[in-house]
């Protein structure tokens, strides 16, 4: 067991450590950019508070991470990309109207995307049919976070410490990205779709740790950094996902 200092609070949070050596949050909450009094859990998290393998490097490591929610869940681990997706999308879905605006104004520019009147819907974990099956309808890629923004739709592949996934679909010949292309062009086939425009993000640390992607002819497709993504917060914001991020870097693993 570790205790560490918060990255931007006062206070210190308790970490665990896996027999493998990757430490984890005692809490979900505590490996979040969250609102100290913020209401818990959000509605959008209650998919990912479920039970996940965990086996601690000692008995207290293994007990202490499954004391409040019941069960260890993936979101408490420190290399987990659901609690850096949640930490950045979620923030932007619960900020002010008009700083929530300023945000997708620079992102839908930064895109070159129009950007519409309505405010744009953030939603998160989205399963989707599967593009080789659409009939699987619960067997489908899993979309880490989408963006509604009147009839353009942004979907994010997210990405921390692992790599895009490229033995994908029935054939294992497909990548994670090419999925989500795939799923993308048949909403603009579908007569009834709202969608016209889509693009699809790859998110990783840099632009190397996501690999080659192929472009499409049809969907556009961009691989992006998360401080690129932070980038388009409000200073002070930007400034808290940056301690956030060292914080992690700095604790997620044992040395050696």
């Amino acid at each position: 067991m570790l205790v560490v200092p918060h990255w931007s609070r006062p206070g210190d949070v308790t970490l665990a450590e896996s027999k493998s050596g990757v430490r984890a949050t005692v809490t979900p909450r505590d490996n979040l950019v969250y609102p100290a009094d913020g209401p818990w859990p959000p509605a959008e998290l209650g998919k990912k508070l479920c039970g996940s393998a965990w086996t601690g490097a000692t008995p207290e490591d293994d007990r202490a991470p499954r004391q409040t929610e019941r069960s260890y869940c993936a979101l408490q681990s420190l290399n987990s990309e659901d609690a850096v997706t949640y930490s950045v999308f979620g923030t932007l879905s619960r900020m002010p109207r008009s700083e929530k605006r300023e945000v997708f104004g620079r992102m839908f520019a930064s895109l070159g995307l129009p950007l519409a009147v309505d405010e744009p819907q953030v939603r998160f974990w989205t399963r989707v049919p599967h593009p080789d099956k659409p009939s699987a309808v619960t067997s489908g890629p899993e979309l880490d976070v989408s963006i509604y923004a009147g009839d353009t739709l942004v979907i994010g592949e997210a990405k921390w410490n692992s790599k895009i996934d490229i033995k994908q679909g029935t054939s294992k010949e497909r990548d994670q990205i090419t999925l989500r292309v795939a799923h993308a062009k048949r909403l603009l086939r579908e007569v009834h779709s709202q969608v016209q425009n889509v693009m699809v993000l790859a998110i990783g640390r840099t632009i190397e740790s996501l690999g080659k992607i192929a472009n499409d002819p049809e969907i556009p497709v961009r691989r992006i950094t998360w401080d690129e993504i932070v980038a388009w917060f409000p200073p002070s914001m930007q400034a808290e996902f940056q301690d956030y991020f060292r914080w992690r870097d700095l604790y997620a693993q044992r040395p050696g």
